[in-house]
């Protein structure tokens, strides 16, 4: 896929997937721990939790990025 709205939106597809069938419930509690401590500010969200690139590899748009 080279489209970046397509590439993004299957991401997204990846991450709810994840959740509801990769995720353990140990890491399942770990997201939502990171989200009390890290949402709210605006500027981070649910996909810019760490554990997410275990089971799909980063977001696309910080593919290069790192």
């Amino acid at each position: 896929m080279n489209d970046p709205v397509e590439n993004n939106v299957e991401w997204y597809r990846k991450l709810v997937d994840a959740y509801k069938n990769l995720l353990t419930s140990e890491e399942k509690a770990q997201l939502h721990e990171w989200e009390k401590e890290h949402l709210g500010s605006g500027n981070i969200a649910t996909s810019d939790w760490p554990g997410w690139e275990k089971h799909i590899g980063l977001p696309p748009w910080r593919v290069g990025s790192s």
